[in-house]
């Protein structure tokens, strides 16, 4: 088996490990079905491994028109990524701007092959334009830095991800110029480390995913078993259980549960009905939420009976 063969064996791995991620991500959103952001990442997986395909067989043949369409491929899994990360997180995408940045690398692209040739700026183009679609919308994201700790390991890891498309290129400075360089490019071994390279952050990503879904998924668990549906608060379980987790920090300092219920709850049931009466719950519980900080534990606890525990009372606003 020659150099030439053994480079094509392992480029094709990454199109197959990339499906092999995009089939994980559908079982896991087969698995829970709410998490409708999980079907971009699935695209962006799905588009990179198609387009790893038609580079490395050549498909289209033409080779002008393969950069072209394969670029787009790459420029679209790179949007479709970075939907599924910002609509997890309910943030909207900077549309017109990637817009700008695509169209101005696909016009580079076209220049760099039809006009003046030059595959290393065909290469910078690319994947520059890729991490620049990932840094346009780190800013929305930025909120993640202080948030808890899975979400700080998905910001920091996006974050390198984008970062490794300026790292890695400038290896194709080691490649010697000439007319035949976009023979030797695709099957040297420079091709290999950038493919091979891309491929690891690729996975190492997949892999913070994964973790972030299954976090997602316990949490969400959680909230199912400790948290009131109607309301939003804790339920008299997720109360009383979150008030066990604080014991060391209650008996460290003075501490005060407040009882708080509606008054005249039951006339309203009976006069206006227990759709008005949910009603009521639900804005009293709103009220509370809003009176009281993030860290005070809140939970309803019985029919129309609330419980407070403020992580400060010096500042408890009633």
């Amino acid at each position: 088996m020659n150099l030439h063969t053994e480079i094509r064996l392992l480029t094709l791995s990454g199109p197959g490990i990339a499906m092999l991620l995009a089939m994980v991500f559908y079982g896991l959103w087969m698995y829970q079905r709410k998490e409708r952001y999980l079907l971009h990442i699935i695209a962006a997986f799905l588009l990179y491994a198609v387009g790893l395909l038609m580079q490395i067989l050549k498909v289209p043949a033409d080779y002008g028109l393969n950069a072209l369409v394969t670029a787009f491929v790459y420029l679209s899994a790179m949007v479709f990524l970075c939907q599924g990360v910002l609509f997890r997180h309910a943030r909207k995408m900077p549309y017109v701007a990637q817009f700008i940045l695509i169209s101005f690398v696909m016009i580079g692209l076209y220049y760099f092959y039809y006009v003046d040739k030059n595959i290393l700026a065909r290469i910078y183009l690319l994947n520059f334009g890729c991490g620049l679609i990932i840094l346009m919308v780190m800013p929305a994201l930025k909120y993640l830095k202080e948030s808890k700790l899975i979400d700080r390991i998905l910001y920091w890891t996006f974050f390198i991800f984008s970062l490794s498309f300026f790292v890695r290129t400038p290896i194709t400075l080691l490649i010697p110029s000439g007319d035949s360089l976009k023979e030797r490019f695709s099957s040297s071994t420079f091709w290999l480390v950038l493919q091979v390279s891309l491929l690891f952050f690729v996975v190492f990503f997949a892999v913070v995913l994964m973790i972030v879904v299954m976090h997602d998924h316990v949490e969400r668990l959680r909230r199912e078993r400790d948290e009131d549906v109607l309301t939003g608060c804790l339920n008299r379980r997720g109360f009383f259980s979150a008030i066990e987790s604080r014991i060391v920090e209650i008996s460290s300092r003075d501490h005060f549960v407040l009882l708080v219920d509606v008054d005249y709850f039951k006339a309203i049931n009976d006069t206006h009905g227990h759709a008005v009466g949910d009603e009521v719950l639900h804005l009293f519980a709103k009220t509370l939420r809003e009176a009281l900080g993030p860290k005070d534990l809140i939970g309803r606890i019985g029919g129309e009976e609330f419980a407070i525990l403020p992580k400060c009372a010096e500042r408890l606003v009633v």
